[in-house]
């Protein structure tokens, strides 16, 4: 992605870390924000050393790793002639706001397409562009319901409990990102700008084909099943030693049924029978047991076993890099690496307006007296 710039109006999650993995992999990221309204994102936490900071928040500083970061109020006329000559500098446009909000300041696609008929532009939004509920607002967590994602997690006996807070927050970014990658190579064979309208309730639906398939086909309602699974006899979750200590096991084949039936010592393959079993079990010797049978087997881990992962400590997944408020932080490595062109975290999410001066004079050419204007008038707020 190296030479490729983009112009980032996004906010919370999804959409930033799309425009993160541009970054990760060589582009040039300038994200737009204001002190005026800052990225919800900012106040979520956890916070560096517990220090409660707009700048200081750790779900910022990974979901903006590498980005440039420049602070305009577009209520001021002025910051509008710099957003102009952004767009003129810009590879690619993506915006995470509601319908119409770039419309009203004049930065829609079809506005932009014909100032830069060339420039690639995505927006995301929970429900698409268009349609009767288009302008629904959201986040993650009920594109997640919509979808059906919570209808389907949990028991039967019990309500819908849903996947972890957000979901599809961090499911669309993976859509994001290719879609803009196909643009740009559109663009690169044809000179054709793109526009792509993304629904992260839509992008979220492929997570669940096969139970839509057997609705669309069958005219079969999933159900939820718990830990269960319609197509494994042994699918679970079981308790070992420790408090609050787990144990994920799945057979896929008879051959790993028999040799779990070896170990336990026969008899039948219920849940309880094998919770007894497990359940005075160190968890890692049993992973290591399990797995070496062909037995599919994990534990299930909690946040302490995730940073101290030695795979994901292998694959430099945590990585400690300077944010220039906290001094240092920890974001998250890339999702995939390349043999030839591996990623690259340079900082953590940046503090507001850090790189404002950087970008009006290096990436733009203003003068010094040009960015004092524009201070002046408040425009680089």
């Amino acid at each position: 992605m190296e030479g490729i710039k983009v112009l980032d109006f996004t906010w919370a999650i999804a959409a930033p870390m799309a425009t993160r993995n541009l970054a990760d992999h060589g582009a040039t990221v300038v994200r737009v924000e204001s002190e005026g309204r800052i990225d919800v994102i900012r106040n979520a936490g956890p916070f560096v050393n517990d220090e409660t900071h707009p700048d200081n928040t750790a779900q910022y500083h990974s979901a903006n790793a590498g980005k440039h970061m420049i602070s305009l109020d577009l209520s001021v006329d002025e910051a509008h002639t710099v957003i102009w000559d952004l767009i003129d500098w810009a590879d690619v446009v993506i915006e995470s706001f509601t319908p119409k909000a770039m419309a009203n300041w004049g930065l829609d696609y079809e506005s932009i397409k014909k100032r830069k008929p060339d420039i690639v532009m995505l927006s995301s939004c929970l429900m698409g562009q268009t349609g009767p509920m288009n302008m629904y607002p959201g986040f993650g967590n009920l594109a997640g319901a919509l979808s059906g994602f919570y209808e389907i997690t949990g028991w039967p006996d019990r309500p819908p409990s849903g996947p972890f807070l957000a979901y599809t927050d961090y499911t669309a970014p993976r859509f994001t990102v290719a879609a803009l990658v196909a643009a740009l190579d559109h663009r690169r064979r044809t000179g054709e700008g793109v526009y792509i309208d993304l629904s992260q309730h839509e992008s979220a639906l492929h997570l669940l084909g096969p139970a839509l398939l057997d609705q669309e086909v069958n005219g079969r309602t999933a159900q939820r099943l718990g830990n269960a699974s319609e197509r494994y006899a042994v699918h679970g979750v079981y308790p070992v030693q420790g408090d609050d200590k787990w144990i994920a096991v799945v057979c896929q084949n008879t051959a790993a049924e028999e040799n779990l039936s070896q170990l336990i010592g026969g008899g039948d393959l219920g849940d309880s029978t094998i919770a007894n079993w497990t359940a005075s079990q160190d968890r890692f010797e049993l992973q290591e047991l399990l797995q070496s049978h062909g037995i599919a087997a994990h534990i299930v881990s909690d946040s302490v076993d995730a940073v101290s992962d030695p795979q994901l400590i292998h694959r430099d997944h945590f990585r400690r890099v300077p944010q220039a408020y906290a001094g240092e932080t920890v974001v998250e490595g890339s999702h995939y690496q390349f043999s030839r062109t591996p990623s690259s975290v340079l900082w953590g999410g940046p503090p507001i307006g850090e790189h404002t001066f950087e970008v009006l004079s290096e990436m733009l050419g203003y003068d010094g007296d040009r960015i004092a204007n524009l201070a002046a008038v408040e425009a680089l707020y």
